[in-house]
C-alpha cells in the first residue's frame, strides 16, 4: 500500500509585520483534518501562479476518475485586519455566492483570517469539479467605491480525491488551516512570537511498509 500524505495549509510567514473559529484570530486557526480515507486512486493537488490583482483566473486539469471529495482554496490579501469586503467565484461556469471578508469579525465558518488580513477560504465543490480541464476565476471588491480591503488574490489551488480501480490503493489526510508565523518585534513593539506549528499523522504509523510518502504544503507570505 502506498501512502500519501497530504497537507493543505498555510503557514503565513510575517517577515516584515506581524499583527482570533472559523473566524478571526491573530495567531492563526490550527490545522485540522479536511478529509482522510483509503481508496484506489490518487489524490489531485495543484495552483497557484503568485499574487495578482482581480481577476484572477487558473486553470486546473484533473485527471480521470471518479471524484469522491474535493476543495477549492483561495488566499486574500485584506491589508489590515479591520478592513472588509467580499470575494466570489466561479468555477466552470457556475457562479458562487459573494463570501463576505470581515476582518476581526469575520465569522464566517469556511473563512480563516489571521494576522493583519491574510484569509484562506475554502469551497466545496465535489459536484462541480469534472475530469480533465477546470476553470476558475476569482473577483473581488477591489476597485469598489469606499472598499478598503486590499483584495489582491495569494492564488488558488485545488484539492480533489478520485478513485481509479486500477491505480494503487494509498491511505491520505489532507488538513487545513491558518497559522501565522512571527517572531518578536516585527510589528511595531510586538513582544510575543509564534514561531513554529505542527500536525502528527497519527492514522499513518500504523501503515506497514508504505511503498512511498508524498507531503504538499501551501505557504502564503506577507
Amino acid at each position: 500500500m502506498k501512502n500519501i500524505l497530504i497537507i493543505l495549509f498555510v503557514l503565513l510567514l510575517f517577515m516584515f509585520i506581524p499583527a482570533v473559529q472559523a473566524s478571526y484570530s491573530y495567531d492563526g486557526i490550527p490545522f485540522t483534518i479536511a478529509s482522510q480515507g483509503t481508496v484506489n486512486g490518487g489524490v489531485y493537488i495543484d495552483g497557484g501562479h503568485g499574487l495578482e490583482f482581480p481577476p484572477y483566473s487558473q486553470e486546473f486539469d484533473v485527471p480521470d476518475g471518479h471524484i469522491r471529495w474535493a476543495r477549492l482554496y483561495v488566499g486574500i490579501w485584506g491589508g489590515r485586519e479591520e478592513y472588509e469586503g467580499w470575494v466570489q467565484v466561479d468555477m466552470n461556469g457556475k457562479s458562487m455566492d459573494k463570501v463576505p471578508l470581515l476582518g476581526i469579525n469575520d465569522d464566517n465558518t469556511n473563512v480563516y483570517c489571521s494576522g493583519h488580513g491574510v484569509y484562506w477560504i475554502y469551497y466545496d465543490v465535489t459536484d462541480i469539479v469534472v475530469n480533465g480541464e477546470n476553470a476558475v476565476i476569482i473577483e473581488t471588491s477591489q476597485g469598489e467605491p469606499g472598499n478598503k480591503l486590499d483584495g489582491r488574490v495569494y492564488g488558488t489551488v485545488l484539492a480533489a480525491v478520485y478513485e481509479d480501480k486500477n491505480a494503487p490503493r494509498i491511505t491520505y489526510e489532507i488538513y487545513e488551516g491558518n497559522v501565522n508565523l512571527y517572531g518578536t518585534g516585527w510589528s511595531g513593539k510586538q513582544k510575543n512570537m509564534n514561531y513554529e506549528t505542527s500536525v502528527f499523522f497519527n492514522d499513518m504509523q500504523n501503515q506497514n511498509s508504505p511503498d512511498g510518502a508524498e507531503l504538499t504544503v501551501v505557504y502564503l507570505t506577507s
